[in-house]
């Protein structure tokens, strides 16, 4: 049975600093858990584990002692003894997935007067989890080293913080002024299981991508015969430290029929993120054909099928502002009829890079576009600046219990920063999957020649457009026979 413990506590206190005047209130909620993560795996045999090179048990072939590869053969070594028979899903583990996190939230509240209010609220939330791999860490050369196998295995931490305060001015009970301002930071910081670890100088892997970031335990990847992968996350490191600032006002008025409000808002994004692409310490795919008619056996053989590796040379720091106005009636045109009216103007500024490390692919020019040299910081990525979006709602009664209600609005939303967090292309990245051109154990060598690209590249169109949304409705309401 897997282990499952949780452990949830906390508590809150609230009341004034001034009477009827100034109030706090706080709070603070931990949450602890561990919990097995039953996994199902496919490693080699009990007697291919006895006899390495021996697939004679599962009628595969038998790689002579004189053809196994060292790095091969360490990489095989890595696989534990199967738990129960079988070709297949013979490995069943329970590692225990960890998490705490703890959240907090404070608030204070002030009234200057009987016209002037604000209040300023603190909200932090750390998170701290760790993913295990199915396969169990074991040591190579006196050195611990974490198979992995999957993914995102490995520890992560989050750190989300925010503050919003809010001022409140009554001119008079018919013209009030409102005034926000918040702040929001993520910051993300995940890591593979063998991270800093220069697993591949250990092992004699040549030609990786030796920066601190990268480190870890290079990626074999036996596609196909169901075998578990060994080697660190293919998408990992991730550091992403994520800044929204956000700034609005508004005033209200109400008069006679009409209840106007006017405002705008300024929203500041700040996306500073590093992502390795595909494996960055280098991957080997494996094949049951080839050399061998075995995926395993060409795994010891350091006979691979292709290679893939990717590396983002750079970290980027993304930078967008989001301006917007807006006004908005509610008119109670008639004793029958009310009408809301509105309009929005807003723009979205193309992303751009605060350190111009950033590169677009031109489709029609078939040349990379980097930013800062001839071309702008948002790799020729230009705005879209006439996103108006009118509302327009009724609701009228007809009499003899009849009520139409209708509506239709115009949405824009802004290009996702994810777009951009993809789109680095050379000189700040290389990525190459499915490649042929190297030897095992050594790696393609990565090129940051943007005129001269080299691998797989990405574009962001130049003319590239909002996405919005056009929303109808309209409602009939009939009330049928006498309320009880």
């Amino acid at each position: 049975k897997a282990e499952y413990r949780q452990n949830v506590f906390g508590g809150s206190i609230g009341g004034p600093i001034k009477k009827n005047r100034t109030f706090f209130f706080g709070d603070v909620e931990a949450n602890r858990s561990i919990q097995g993560q039953v996994s199902t795996s496919t490693v080699p045999t009990l007697y291919e584990e006895q006899n390495p090179g021996d697939f004679s048990d599962i009628g595969g072939p038998i790689v002579p002692a004189g053809q196994i590869n060292p790095i091969g053969l360490a990489y095989f070594k890595m696989y534990p003894a199967p738990t129960k028979g079988g070709q297949v899903n013979n490995y069943v583990s329970q590692p225990n997935k960890t998490q705490y996190s703890t959240s907090t939230d404070d608030r204070i509240d002030h009234h200057f007067g009987d016209k002037d209010s604000l209040f300023v609220r603190f909200g932090y939330n750390p998170v701290s989890t760790v993913i295990p791999g199915p396969l169990p860490p074991t040591k190579v050369n006196g050195t611990i080293v974490y198979p992995s196998g999957t993914t995102y295995a490995g520890p992560s931490t989050t750190n989300a913080t925010n503050i919003q305060a809010n001022y409140i001015h009554i001119f008079n009970p018919n013209l009030v002024l409102e005034l926000k301002t918040g702040f929001t930071r993520i910051n993300i910081h995940t890591n593979p299981l063998n991270h800093g670890v220069d697993w591949a100088s250990k092992l004699g892997i040549g030609n990786t991508y030796t920066a601190p970031d990268s480190l870890g335990l290079p990626f074999m990847w036996p596609l196909a015969g169901d075998y578990t992968s060994i080697g660190d996350g293919i998408f990992i490191p991730i550091f992403d430290v994520n800044n929204t600032f956000q700034y609005n006002g508004a005033v209200s008025y109400t008069r006679a029929s009409h209840n106007l409000k006017l405002g705008g808002a300024l929203i500041r994004r700040e996306v500073n993120y590093f992502q390795d692409e595909w494996s960055p310490q280098g991957g080997f795919l494996f094949m049951p054909f080839g050399a061998y008619s075995n995926t395993m056996a060409n795994l010891l053989a350091g006979a691979p099928w292709s290679q893939e590796r990717g590396v983002d040379l750079a970290h980027q720091g993304l930078r967008s502002w989001e301006p917007n106005v807006y006004a908005q009636d509610d008119w109670h045109a008639k004793s029958w009829l009310t009408l809301n009216l509105g309009v929005r103007w807003e723009t979205y500024t193309p992303i751009v890079d605060a350190h111009n490390q950033f590169a677009n692919f031109n489709m029609q020019q078939l040349k990379v576009l980097v930013a800062g040299n001839g071309t702008s910081s948002s790799g020729g990525v230009n705005g879209d600046n006439l996103d108006f979006s009118p509302r327009l709602g009724f609701a009228a009664n007809l009499g003899h219990e009849t009520v139409i209600r209708g509506g239709f609005g115009y949405s824009f939303y802004p290009v996702v920063m994810q777009t951009q967090v993809e789109n680095v292309n050379p000189p700040f990245s290389y990525v190459c999957f499915i490649c042929f051109s190297a030897t095992f154990p050594n790696l393609l060598t990565p090129s940051s020649d943007a005129s001269n690209p080299v691998g797989t590249v990405s574009s962001v169109a130049l003319d590239l457009k909002n996405g919005y949304v056009r929303q109808f409705n309209l409602f009939v309401q009939k009330q049928l026979g006498v309320n009880s």
